[in-house]
């Protein structure tokens, strides 16, 4: 359109400049004059009007980037604010496992150094009478326990920066074995845990003999460990579990080991109380394996595996606690790690079905 007006303008200036010399008139001369001058204001304007309106666009534009950039940046800094926090929550339960980790191998290691006192220096230099075949192997057992003993006392003096040097510690005699066995005929009770009888002589598929259940109390307060609604760890009251665990380990599963067949199950149980959540921070069991339920209080002897997803669901905390106190346990006593039996969901809401338990199987 400014072209064509620039065009007209232009044009008819020349027209009337030509019209006043022929006619020898100067109004008409002006006149072309002012036509062209007007040409040329059109054009000055409406070179002028297309740069305001493009610099105003480009400005608008500018002003809706610079916007859209700072909403992408206050989400980034939201987004690093929340990882931030996650990340300082995660350090402050890493620590605090860590410090009651160092606090149950002190409990071990003590333990360990008075037991190792307590026996007599003199009793690797009796000798004894020819041994018929399962004694010799009985014999040969308990040596590799001594060693297996020996060295954790030394892993543990690393991990905790001592130098330890203590006699050989030898496993408990037949004798100590025997006294034991008859103690745990009705079962018993200690400030640490708690012993019952188990009524079946064959909990689990081909393994004939004794079990018994295992309830590790807190000895301030002489309660049993439970789980809290939804929970299937202990870090509150992680430390008194693991020294009572500890206790139990030593004067009961350290004077079996190497002397009679037994083994560990953890078993996990749950009530009817409806639940989906997520793994707790450093406990992600995605996988169990376990010895299924045939009924009747029986299991089958062979293995099962069962996955859990990433919403846990109340059918999954029986597998999670039992999951729970095998790593526990394991940490406690490194020597043989528990077996999962597979745990129940109850029908009722009962606080005291939240819970595992340890069961232990002896062959005397």
């Amino acid at each position: 359109m400014a072209l064509y007006l620039i065009v007209f303008f232009g044009l008819a200036g020349l027209f009337l400049i030509y019209m006043g010399n022929a006619l020898r008139k100067d109004a008409v001369i002006v006149g072309g004059i002012f036509s062209m001058l007007l040409g040329v204001a059109v054009i000055g304007a409406a070179a002028w009007l297309g740069l305001a309106i493009d610099g105003g666009t480009d400005r608008g534009a500018e002003i809706a980037a610079l916007r859209n950039d700072l909403g992408a940046t206050e989400t980034k800094l939201t987004n690093a604010k929340s990882e931030l926090a996650v990340a300082r929550q995660q350090v402050r339960r890493m620590t605090a496992r860590n410090q009651d980790l160092i606090d149950v191998h002190d409990t071990r290691l003590l333990d360990t150094l008075k037991l190792a006192r307590a026996v007599n220096p003199a009793a690797s230099n009796v000798r004894l009478p020819e041994r018929s075949p399962g004694e010799a192997a009985s014999q040969a057992r308990n040596d590799k326990l001594a060693a297996r003993v020996k060295a954790e006392i030394a892993r543990l003096g690393e991990q905790l920066g001592r130098k330890t040097k203590i006699e050989q510690a030898q496993p408990a005699s037949f004798g100590e074995v025997a006294k034991l066995r008859d103690r745990m005929a009705y079962g018993f009770e200690t400030d640490h845990y708690g012993v019952q009888v188990y009524p079946d002589n064959e909990l689990v598929g081909g393994k004939q003999g004794k079990y018994y259940v295992v309830d590790i109390k807190n000895a301030e307060n002489g309660e049993r460990f439970q789980f809290g609604g939804g929970k299937y760890t202990l870090s509150r009251s992680s430390k008194a579990f693991r020294n009572g665990l500890s206790v139990f380990m030593r004067d009961v599963v350290g004077k079996v080991e190497g002397n009679v067949d037994y083994v560990l199950f953890v078993r996990g149980s749950a009530d009817s109380v409806p639940y989906r959540g997520r793994f707790e921070d450093g406990y992600e069991f995605r996988s169990v394996r376990f010895m299924r339920a045939l009924g009747g209080g029986k299991y089958v002897s062979e293995f099962s595996e069962q996955t859990i997803g990433d919403r846990i669901r109340n059918r999954d905390l029986p597998f999670l606690r039992a999951e729970f106190l095998k790593s526990v346990v394991s940490e406690v006593y490194p020597v043989r790690a528990p077996i999962v039996l597979e745990g129940s969901v109850t029908d009722a809401r009962n606080k005291q079905d939240r819970n595992a338990e340890l069961i232990l199987y002896v062959n005397w």
